[in-house]
């Protein structure tokens, strides 16, 4: 799940009510105490209308090294 504001992965996402985006929340709450706008839309925007996700914590991809079954089990 990425920020619509930053493109990177969302640690603490939210999501705007009112336009649907999602959010990392410390970007967006900086920018809408800044212009009070969605940086996506232009429309009107406060931190109320933000709803936080929950989301399961993401587990990592295996290095390339660990492609093969005896290299697999080490890791594991």
């Amino acid at each position: 799940m990425n920020c619509a504001l930053s493109g990177n992965p969302a640690l603490d996402p939210v999501v705007s009510k009112v336009t649907g985006h999602i959010f990392e929340k410390r970007l967006i709450e900086d920018y809408i105490s800044r212009t009070g706008q969605c940086p996506i839309t232009g429309v009107n925007l406060e931190a109320k209308d933000l709803v936080h996700l929950q989301i399961a914590a993401t587990v990592p991809p295996w290095s390339l090294d660990s492609n093969s079954v005896p290299e697999a089990m080490k890791v594991i």
